[in-house]
């Protein structure tokens, strides 16, 4: 049986392994990937990734299925992106979020709200940063703080989604 070769010096999808790291499938072992051989073939290591049914965990008590924007080799290199991916850590006030009209979470920390969640937002084709896992956010406070927050850096989005597609601000 041949195995398919997906990256440099003939590495192939049977010599390598991928942990989920924050958006990323990062490689955890076999010959350290510089390149792929062709961006196909990281789309479709990135694919079986995403499909793989055991790379799901509970988070917020829903079965959520891992996803991975892209990969990085073991070195923590970006070998191949798919979307670029930011993490953004949002405080709130915890009792207003489980008791009150939804979660409403905002940039800065105050002495008041210590409780915080680090999401994950991917920049889609439109240049909405999207939320992609964690707690579902229905609103946000300070919405231009926190879309200036998440354009810090070079990629630049013109406004905020929640996981449900529904636009939370825009420029």
């Amino acid at each position: 049986m041949s195995k398919t070769v997906i990256a440099n010096e003939n590495v192939s999808f049977d010599d390598v392994d991928f942990v989920w790291i924050d958006g990323y499938w990062q490689q955890n072992y076999g010959p350290n990937i510089l390149k792929f051989k062709s961006k196909e073939a990281a789309s479709w290591v990135c694919d079986i990734m995403n499909q793989n049914r055991n790379r799901e965990e509970y988070r917020w008590g829903i079965l959520t299925r891992m996803t991975g924007y892209g990969i990085k080799n073991k070195d923590g290199m970006i070998v191949y992106e798919r979307a670029k991916v930011k993490k953004q850590r949002f405080y709130y006030d915890e009792h207003k979020s489980n008791f009150g009209n939804g979660h409403y979470p905002f940039i800065d920390s105050t002495t008041r709200f210590q409780s915080f969640i680090d999401y994950l937002f991917v920049l889609d084709k439109g240049g909405f940063w999207v939320q992609s896992d964690e707690r579902y956010i229905d609103g946000i406070d300070g919405k231009m703080e926190a879309l200036a927050a998440l354009n810090d850096g070079q990629d630049k989005g013109i406004g905020i989604k929640n996981y449900s597609n529904v636009v939370l601000c825009s420029a």
